[in-house]
């Protein structure tokens, strides 16, 4: 689940975000969803990031905003903001210090950790731990956030393996 401005939003696997009704997690009338097919691709998961929610796919990501829209999805894709990179699991997506960190995959199944700001999704995870990633397989890679000593830190499980990352270093 994504929350933003009184909805409540979620993705199925086929690409469709469906919202709650305005102010209720219990109410969801039939014709609330948006498709989320710029890039048509299986749906993996959303996120709040700032006032947007940023929705994946096994192959790219695009970026909502509520558009205030009176029937239907109160959402509408930010125009180019969607890149091709998508994201291997729901649970390979962490937010940290503003920026949502996620493990990628590209069209050729290349598995590396991105960091989007609300620009440019760009690579973290410097070439041979992208390849333990790969091996490890997308079913396998996991992240979440930890903080120690003024430090933020996502760490990320691959299989038997465990990668972490200070984001201020």
């Amino acid at each position: 689940f994504a929350h933003l401005d009184g909805y409540a939003f979620i993705m199925t696997q086929d690409g469709l975000i469906y919202n709650s009704d305005l102010n209720s997690v219990t109410s969801w009338t039939a014709n609330n969803y948006i498709s989320a097919n710029e890039n048509p691709d299986q749906g993996v998961g959303l996120v709040r990031h700032r006032n947007t929610i940023v929705a994946f796919g096994k192959e790219s990501f695009e970026v909502y905003q509520n558009a205030g829209n009176a029937a239907g999805s109160p959402l509408s894709r930010i125009v180019g903001a969607a890149q091709l990179i998508g994201c291997v699991s729901s649970d390979a997506i962490a937010i940290i210090k503003d920026t949502v960190y996620f493990a990628g995959a590209t069209k050729q199944g290349n598995i590396a950790i991105y960091a989007y700001d609300g620009a440019k999704a760009q690579p973290v995870s410097p070439p041979d731990i992208n390849t333990q990633l790969t091996l490890a397989g997308p079913s396998n890679v996991t992240l979440t956030t930890a903080g120690f000593y003024g430090r933020h830190f996502i760490v990320c499980q691959a299989s038997n393996t465990t990668f972490v990352y200070c984001i201020e270093e």
